[in-house]
């Protein structure tokens, strides 16, 4: 099955610890999502695919935009994510907002049955971009549009890049990810992300870049926060679930003393780079 160890990850513990920090994870990645959704400027009635839309909320947003008379298909592969995603469209009575539990990359969707596709993080992904994409490109009828936004390198976002360094003389890290595997990362070379999209069959692709502060697990104690970003990042998680208790303790110390001068009520306060990636069917 394709991208089995991502449906893996995110229908288990990563979707579930998304799912409990969600009003966290959305207060850090809304104005960043909020971006792209700007760049693809949904217009009322439009129909709309939103890739990887987890929790729900960039999908609800787009419905915001979209009307009654449009619709918005929310598509993950994580089924404690889209069980949240469903339930705050009900409480919201977003009667037209669905979700599907499918991979984008291999479903079979309607040939043209969207205006447009739209994502938050949610590219980055697949073992196979091109495939995914020119699965995409097929759903968007002839005037189709796509936006979405990715992370630019880790050494630009240094609420991935301070842990490892923190951590470096403490315990044996993996390797890093090679370049362009599916993980946040995929997507930092400019020239890649438009050579899959291109080849998938999008034109006037671009990409905009922008530095934005991140504000994480807000309200919380410095320890508490340290937790959270320990649950939600894979590698770490993986790496303390097999350490002794003292190691532990020497891990979270570790990061206590590296995070703490970025902490505040607002909660950790780091810099961040994206990339906001647009592009169309060319119409012909």
């Amino acid at each position: 099955m394709a991208n089995e160890k991502q449906r893996e990850f995110w229908s288990g513990k990563g979707g579930d610890n998304w799912v409990e920090h969600q009003a966290s994870m959305d207060h850090m990645l809304g104005p960043l999502g909020d971006r792209a959704i700007d760049a693809l400027d949904p217009a009322t009635g439009e129909s709309i695919l939103d890739i990887g839309c987890g929790t729900g909320s960039t999908t609800l947003a787009i419905a915001q935009r979209v009307g009654s008379t449009g619709s918005v298909t929310g598509a993950d592969i994580s089924t404690p994510m889209l069980a949240l995603a469903g339930q705050r469209a009900k409480d919201e009575e977003f009667e037209h907002v669905s979700f599907e539990n499918v991979d984008v990359q291999s479903h079979t969707f309607k040939p043209a049955c969207f205006d447009a596709a739209f994502s938050r993080f949610g590219v980055m992904f697949f073992e196979q971009p091109a495939d995914a994409f020119t699965n995409v490109f097929k759903t968007l009828g002839k005037q189709g549009r796509l936006a979405f936004v990715c992370w630019q390198s880790p050494a630009k976002n240094p609420w991935q890049s301070m842990a490892a360094e923190a951590l470096g003389s403490l315990v044996e890290l993996p390797p890093p990810a090679p370049e362009r595997a599916p993980g946040p990362f995929a997507f930092q070379e400019a020239d890649y992300v438009c050579d899959i999209l291109s080849t998938a069959g999008f034109a006037a692709i671009e990409l905009s870049n922008h530095e934005q502060t991140l504000e994480m697990y807000p309200r919380m104690g410095l320890a508490e926060t340290v937790e959270a970003y320990m649950s939600i990042n894979p590698a770490l998680r993986a790496m303390i679930a097999e350490m002794p208790e003292e190691k532990r303790t020497r891990v979270v110390d570790a990061l206590v003393d590296t995070f703490g001068p970025y902490h505040s009520d607002r909660g950790l306060v780091l810099e961040s780079a994206i990339s906001v990636v647009t592009a169309r069917k060319s119409g012909d």
